[in-house]
């Protein structure tokens, strides 16, 4: 008698848990509920990079390397920058040469408003995508019905691991979210001429998400019959080969910066590629890989699979890119974005074909796992941000050295810095220690060079012993008459 009781009130819960809209007075608005995931996302991984940004140990200099770029472009100069190449041995430093990102010159005017390229490039262009990702999430799910699967969907695409969303490096594909869920909400409506427009977007901040707009487009023509979207989707084809095979090797002047680029350096001969890239996308690694990616939307977009047919040229080319290991998080944003919707159309659609008493436990447990997954996401960033406050408020000192040392750097100045700092400089000439010194007729331009050894990375050069280290830097001494100004724990900064 007791259990049948206690059987009676956890039927009861549950039933109040997953049927609210029936058994309470209260309304969801599926605008309020996002905005407040939104606003808690902002300032939690805001103020973590907020924080980390003062700490100077935010991001890397693949931030510094489009930034600064950029930032020269909005002054109506060259896009060029000399903290990276993008080719090993390369002396062509015109930013966007590899990827050809068009749909940046949208984030042109904000340089405009601010006189800091890093506040734009960290906090601006961020809190502007996330905005219309906001939009177009509530645009693809606006009922009512669908409400708790797009809320977790929609964590799921701002949480859920290999997102890069809220990475702290500035990667143009990951400002792409917003267009893709444009695309993809355009698909669904039958609107031709902003889905075209969408799709051209989404292929300027990447050059391999032509393989996604070409098979989106080719998908539009089979439900629709449209002449234009099969153009479209050639044109996509043709843009992507014409850039690989052609623009690259022009811009680089060299065959081997294409052979790089799809990691074919050594091999020679058609059979012998075929063969490589046969076995470097289909083996036991790339299997484990999948199931890994899948798996973090608990299999679910299989179930939608008109829109998880969409990743699989990104989740190929990640295959064969990276050979089965999981890359960074940036190359996952548009197979994630694709997932994340097909996860919400898959329970709904799971929703529609079971059993009440079924579909309830289905998405109980589907809530729960999720709730696993964005707390193992969200308790590991909240840590972060614990440890990275107690830092900002233990180290004054080491704080004031590296800005102190910052300050001095004067606008004209051609600098050398560890790259940890390289965001901080974007205004300068500046390349990544221990370069341009190790660069033939370069390293007579350095007026200052900056080490902060908040970071070991300024030790990789030199196998990580210091003592190598500290031979270096009495060969610039020598060599390149510079002097020391400063020397502590936390900092070495020479000037000439």
């Amino acid at each position: 008698m007791g259990f049948s009781i206690t059987e009676t009130w956890l039927v009861c819960i549950l039933n109040r848990l997953l049927n609210l809209k029936y058994n309470s007075r209260f309304k969801f608005n599926p605008l309020a509920t996002y905005g407040i995931i939104v606003a808690g996302s902002l300032a939690i991984v805001f103020s973590l990079r907020f924080i980390r940004l003062e700490l100077f140990i935010g991001p890397s200099f693949d931030t510094a390397y489009y930034l600064q770029a950029l930032w020269r472009l909005s002054q109506f100069e060259l896009p060029i920058t000399n903290f990276t190449e993008i080719y090993q041995g390369s002396t062509t430093n015109l930013i966007f040469a590899n990827h050809f990102q068009y749909s940046i010159l949208f984030y042109i005017p904000l340089f405009w408003l601010s006189n800091s390229p890093l506040f734009v490039g960290e906090f601006l262009i961020p809190f502007i995508t996330l905005v219309l990702t906001l939009y177009w999430w509530h645009q693809l799910f606006p009922d009512r019905d669908s409400l708790l699967w797009g809320v977790l969907g929609f964590i799921l695409l701002l949480w859920s691991p290999y997102s890069g969303i809220f990475s702290d490096e500035f990667y143009f594909d990951m400002f792409s979210v917003p267009w893709v869920l444009a695309s993809l909400f355009f698909l669904r409506e039958k609107r031709e001429i902003p889905f075209l427009i969408s799709l051209f977007i989404v292929v300027g901040f990447k050059l391999y998400f032509a393989s996604f707009a070409a098979l989106a487009c080719f998908l539009y023509y089979a439900e629709n019959r449209s002449k234009k979207a099969v153009w479209a989707g050639l044109l996509f084809i043709v843009y992507f080969l014409f850039i690989l095979i052609v623009a690259i090797p022009y811009f680089f002047n060299s065959d081997s910066a294409l052979k790089e680029y799809v990691g074919l350096m050594d091999i020679e001969g058609s059979f012998a590629w075929l063969a490589y890239l046969f076995e470097r996308s289909f083996n036991w690694e790339s299997l484990g890989y999948l199931l890994k990616i899948i798996g973090t939307f608990l299999f679910i977009p299989i179930i939608s699979p008109r829109l998880a047919f969409l990743a699989l040229p990104i989740l190929g080319i990640n295959c064969l890119y990276f050979a089965g290991v999981v890359p960074g998080s940036h190359y996952h944003t548009l197979r994630n974005t694709i997932f994340s919707v097909a996860f919400v159309y898959g329970i709904l659609d799971i929703n529609r074909h079971i059993k009440i008493l079924h579909s309830r436990l289905v998405g109980f447990f589907t809530f729960v796992i999720v709730l696993v997954i964005v707390y193992s996401s969200l308790n590991n960033t909240l840590y972060r941000l614990r440890e990275d406050f107690f830092s900002l408020r233990s180290q004054p000192a080491y704080i004031s050295e590296i800005r102190d040392a910052l300050s001095k750097i004067q606008p004209e100045d051609e600098i050398s810095i560890v790259p940890k700092l390289t965001p901080y400089v974007l205004k300068n000439s500046g390349w990544v220690f221990p370069k341009p010194f190790n660069q033939k007729n370069l390293g007579n331009k350095v007026k200052r060079v900056i080490i902060a050894k908040h970071h070991q990375s300024y030790l990789n050069p030199f196998g990580g012993n210091t003592q190598e280290f500290y031979k270096y830097i009495e060969f610039l001494k020598e060599e390149y008459n510079m002097k020391v100004e400063t020397e502590s724990v936390n900092l070495v900064v020479l000037t000439k």
